[in-house]
């Protein structure tokens, strides 16, 4: 391959198209499947006793953990059943 073939390749919309594709796997897919690898590690790891909130806003302490729920106690003898993949974070207990 010469010159002239290499800059006719690197101008060509094959080239173009399989750059476009490159650059979006690095910009986009990759990071998303990093972020989905964490948050099922973090699902993984949540643990009976901790106090989580929920994408609702209902913080709870888990009292059970099921396949895909966990149960929440939000007060005194009341318990809730919520999604897993509904708990967004972990809080601090003082």
């Amino acid at each position: 391959m010469n010159l002239e073939q290499l800059f006719e390749f690197l101008s060509s919309p094959l080239f173009f198209a399989l750059a476009m594709l490159i650059l979006v796997y690095i910009g986009l897919i990759q990071p998303y499947r990093k972020k989905m690898k964490e948050r099922e590690r973090f699902l993984k790891e949540l643990k009976v006793g901790q106090l989580v909130v929920t994408s609702g806003g209902i913080i709870g302490e888990i009292t059970k953990i099921e396949e895909g729920f966990v149960w929440l106690q939000i007060a005194p003898n009341v318990e809730v059943l919520v999604v897993i993949d509904h708990i967004i974070g972990v809080c601090k207990q003082n």
